[in-house]
C-alpha cells in the first residue's frame, strides 16, 4: 500500500474498476485500530458513490479512533459558476447517497475526529429556489438580525435554511453520538457543503463543535448567497481563532470585511484573492467596515486588505507576522514599482503604530517565464535610492516559479533579490514537474553570491544556511536541512 505505518498516516484512492484498493487492505487488517491522519479520494464514477461512501463508513466505524480525516470527492467537470449546478446530471439515488454521506461524517465524529477536510464534489443538483434572489433575501432577512443571539432554537434556524432545500432529498443531520463533538478544525474546500442537502450538516457542525480553526476555499456561490451564509457562520463561531479564505468565487471584498467584524478573537487570518471577474472585486473601499483585531498575531492577505486593516493607529496591536500577496499574485507580477507603492504605505503605517518590535514582514508572489525575461530586467534598471527607502521593511521573500531557470536567469534572480535590502530569509518554490535538480547546493550558491545579506535559503523545503554556501577552503559539503511547508 506504500504506507510504512498506516496508524500514523494512511491514504486510500478508491477504485471504480472493481479491483482491490488500499481501503480493502485497511478493512482486512485487524491490527490497525486507529489512524492519526487518513486521506481518502473517491472516484468520479457517481454510480458507485453510494457503495464507496458505505465502504469508507465501514472502515471508520471499525476503527477505535480517527484524528484527522480528509475526504476528496471527485472534482466537477466544466464547473464555472453556481448556475452550472442547475443542470447536474443525476446518475445515482440522491436519497441513498445523502444518507450514506450522513453516516460517514457522523461516524468520523463518533471516532474522535478533531480535524476534517471536505474537498471538491458536486453530487447534488441545486434547486432553483436556491438561486432566486427573493428566497435568499427572505432567508437572510429572517436569520441575520436574529439567529441564535436572541435564543432562537436550532430547529428554527434549520427551518429557515430549509427554504433552500429540495424536498426530494432530506438534509444531512449532524450526530456526534450523544457526546460533545471533538471537531476543532473544519476545512471546507467544497461548494457542495455550503449548499443543500449538506449545508445543514455544516452549520450544525459549526454550532455544536468547539471549532477554533475554519477554512473556506475553492467555493462557488452567488454574491447574494454569500451575504446570507457568512454572517450566519460568524454567529456560530464567535470565538474562532484561525480563519483561511481563498478562491471564493462571487464574494466581494466588502462582504469579507463585514464577516471579519464579527470575529474579534481571531489570532491568525489568511485571505486569498477572489478577483475572477470585473463584477466581483476584492477591493476595500474607504466606506467598508474596519474589523477590530485586538488579538491577531498572524496576517496573510493581499496588500489592499493589509492597508485597510492598518488605517487606524490602534489596529493590530499584537501583530507578529505579516505576509503580503501583491495584487497580481494570480494575474501576473507587475514589478518592483508596484511592490514599492504598497510597501511605502504599509511601512509608514507600521512605523506609525510604534510596535515594540516591528512585525516580521513577508512578500509572497508567483513568477512565470515571461516575468523573468521582462519584468526582472526592468526592475534591475530601477534606481535603488527610492526602492531601498521602503523595501527595507521586508524580511522574508517567498516566490513560486512555474519553470526551471538557466544559469543566467539564476544570476538575474540573485541580483533582483538583492534589491530587498532587509531580507533575512528567501524561499523559492517550484512546481514538482519542473523541480528535478532544483533544490541543490549549486542553485543556492548561485543565488547567495548575489545576496550577501540573506541568512537562509529554502528551495522546495530544503534549507541552506548562507554561511555554509561560501566556497569552502577545506573540502566538505554545505549543510542542508529539510523542512515542511504548505503551498
Amino acid at each position: 500500500m506504500g504506507m510504512p505505518d498506516p496508524t500514523q498516516r494512511a491514504t486510500a484512492e478508491l477504485r471504480s474498476d472493481g479491483k482491490p484498493d488500499a481501503l480493502d487492505a485497511l478493512l482486512m487488517t485487524s491490527w490497525v485500530t486507529s489512524i492519526d491522519d487518513f486521506r481518502c479520494s473517491l472516484p468520479a464514477d457517481t454510480v458507485e458513490l453510494v457503495e464507496h461512501a458505505g465502504r469508507l463508513s465501514t472502515l471508520i466505524q471499525k476503527l477505535d479512533a480517527v484524528r484527522r480525516l480528509t475526504i476528496v470527492w471527485a472534482p466537477p467537470d466544466n464547473f464555472d459558476s453556481i448556475e452550472d449546478l442547475l443542470d447536474v446530471e443525476v446518475l445515482v439515488d440522491l436519497g441513498a447517497l445523502a444518507a450514506q454521506m450522513q453516516t460517514l461524517l457522523n461516524a468520523a465524529l463518533k471516532r474522535g475526529c478533531n480535524g476534517l477536510t471536505l474537498r471538491n464534489g458536486v453530487l447534488f443538483p441545486v434547486h432553483p429556489n436556491v438561486l432566486r434572489a427573493g428566497t435568499i433575501s427572505a432567508v437572510a432577512h429572517k436569520l441575520l438580525p436574529n439567529t441564535l443571539s436572541i435564543g432562537r432554537s436550532a430547529s428554527w434556524v434549520d427551518a429557515q435554511m430549509g427554504r433552500f432545500v429540495d424536498d426530494a432529498v432530506h438534509s444531512l443531520q449532524f450526530d456526534s453520538g450523544g457526546k460533545h463533538s471533538p471537531l476543532s478544525r473544519l476545512d471546507i474546500e467544497s461548494t457542495m457543503f455550503l449548499l443543500p442537502p449538506c449545508l445543514n450538516w455544516t452549520l450544525s457542525a459549526l454550532r455544536f463543535s468547539p471549532i477554533s480553526s475554519l477554512s473556506l476555499c475553492g467555493i462557488f456561490l452567488s454574491t447574494k448567497m454569500w451575504t446570507a451564509i457568512l454572517p450566519l457562520i460568524a454567529e456560530l463561531v464567535p470565538e474562532l481563532a484561525e480563519l483561511t479564505m481563498a478562491d471564493l468565487h462571487g464574494l466581494e471584498g466588502t462582504d469579507i470585511l463585514v464577516f471579519l467584524t464579527r470575529l474579534p478573537l481571531l489570532k491568525s487570518l489568511k485571505i486569498g484573492y477572489t478577483e475572477y471577474s470585473r463584477r466581483v472585486q476584492s477591493s476595500c473601499p474607504d466606506s467598508a467596515p474596519q474589523p477590530k483585531f485586538w488579538h491577531l498575531e498572524h496576517l496573510h492577505a493581499p496588500s489592499t486588505f493589509v492597508i485597510h486593516f492598518l488605517k487606524k493607529k490602534s489596529a493590530l496591536p499584537k501583530l507578529r507576522t505579516l505576509c503580503i500577496t501583491p495584487r497580481k499574485l494570480i494575474l501576473g507580477f507587475r514589478g518592483l514599482r508596484h511592490i514599492r507603492q504598497f510597501c511605502s504605505v504599509i511601512a509608514r503605517q507600521l512605523v506609525k503604530h510604534r510596535y515594540a518590535h516591528l512585525p516580521e514582514v513577508c512578500i509572497e508572489m508567483r513568477c512565470g517565464k515571461d516575468i523573468m525575461q521582462r519584468d526582472f530586467t526592468a526592475d534591475l534598471a530601477e534606481p535603488m535610492g527610492e526602492l531601498a527607502r521602503w523595501l527595507f521593511v521586508i524580511t522574508r521573500l517567498v516566490v513560486f516559479f512555474d519553470n526551471d531557470m538557466s544559469a543566467a536567469e539564476l544570476s538575474s534572480l540573485g541580483r533582483w533579490i538583492n534589491r530587498f535590502t532587509g531580507l533575512v530569509h528567501v524561499s523559492l518554490r517550484m512546481d514538482a514537474s519542473s523541480a528535478e535538480g532544483w533544490a541543490t547546493v549549486d542553485t543556492a550558491r548561485a543565488i547567495s553570491v548575489k545576496t550577501p545579506h540573506v541568512k537562509t535559503f529554502e528551495l522546495n523545503g530544503v534549507v541552506f544556511d548562507a554561511e555554509t554556501l561560501v566556497e569552502p577552503t577545506i573540502p566538505g559539503p554545505p549543510r542542508a536541512r529539510t523542512v515542511q511547508f504548505a503551498v
